[in-house]
């Protein structure tokens, strides 16, 4: 589960770069800040537990 708020981190760096960049749509770089808001859910393993079926679309999506 420790691998996965890695990977939120990721995900947020990333979506943030792409935000900010003129070359890829600004979309993109949102769905990937949402997909590592996302994946830093399973910080909190009351919280991952809790929403685990919802927070798989949006991480899964970007």
């Amino acid at each position: 589960m420790l691998s996965w708020s890695f990977f939120g981190f990721h995900c947020l760096l990333i979506g943030y770069r792409i935000f900010r960049s003129l070359f890829l749509p600004r979309i993109f770089g949102l769905l990937m800040v949402l997909a590592g808001m996302a994946w830093l859910t399973f910080l909190w393993q009351p919280l991952a537990a809790h929403l685990y079926p919802y927070v798989l679309f949006p991480g899964a999506f970007g």
